[in-house]
């Protein structure tokens, strides 16, 4: 009887450690989360790799913002109606589910293209602001590197597409996050501060940004 006790603890030990394993440090569960992204695959792949280059890439995305932007678009604080819609159905343990899944996956680099020769001016913002604008170096938030902090919430913005990201940033010129949403005044009054030509600029030095740039 005491053998047959130990087996079971054991067997629920050992069944535990995997449950364990399978379920990130924010709640989400890798594997739920790829049964629910078929959906999302249309646009964004099954893998991550976005199918266009107008959407975002979500392979090796941070799964806290993932979560932080599907409440965005359900709330209604960011605008996109297929994103409303998707995001209608899902609860908060879907999200961490889905983030999850993405966040597991091998990052991808944009497809190569030849570099523009706007790279020096991209990564001047990136890497040191412009301290005569009040703009900040996205260094300082998303790594010097492009990855981004999970725990903080800011996201990896490292080989993602150039036309996605200049199409966010300057949406973000015209986002207006209700007062109490905890970035209502990072982004978009950062990004009031860009021109034109500093959003290209970031966006191709971010789209070919694969490694941490040399000292």
């Amino acid at each position: 009887m005491a053998v047959r006790l130990i087996a079971v603890f054991v067997l629920w030990a050992s069944a535990s450690l995997v449950t364990a394993a399978t379920v990130s440090p924010w709640g989400g569960r890798p594997d739920v989360g790829k049964t629910r992204v078929a959906v999302c695959s249309a646009c964004h792949g099954l893998d991550g790799q976005a199918t266009t280059p107008i959407y975002p890439s979500l392979a090796g995305q941070h799964e806290t913002y993932i979560v932080d932007q599907l409440k965005n678009f359900k709330l209604g604080h960011r605008v996109n109606p297929i994103m409303l819609a998707m995001s209608q159905t899902l609860s908060d343990q879907d999200m961490h589910d889905i983030g999850a899944y993405y966040a597991a996956q091998p990052p991808h680099a944009a497809a190569a293209s030849p570099l523009p020769s706007d790279l020096a001016a991209g990564a001047q913002l990136y890497r040191g602001g412009d301290r005569s604008r009040r703009i900040p170096a996205c260094a300082a938030c998303h790594g010097p590197d492009g990855r981004g902090n999970p725990a903080s919430g800011f996201p990896l913005l490292q080989g993602q597409s150039a036309v996605y990201l200049v199409a966010r940033l300057s949406a973000l010129q015209q986002a207006r996050l209700p007062p109490g949403h905890p970035r209502a005044d990072i982004m978009p009054t950062v990004a009031r501060q860009l021109t034109a030509a500093d959003i290209q600029a970031l966006a191709d030095y971010l789209q070919q940004l694969d490694e941490p740039p040399s000292h």
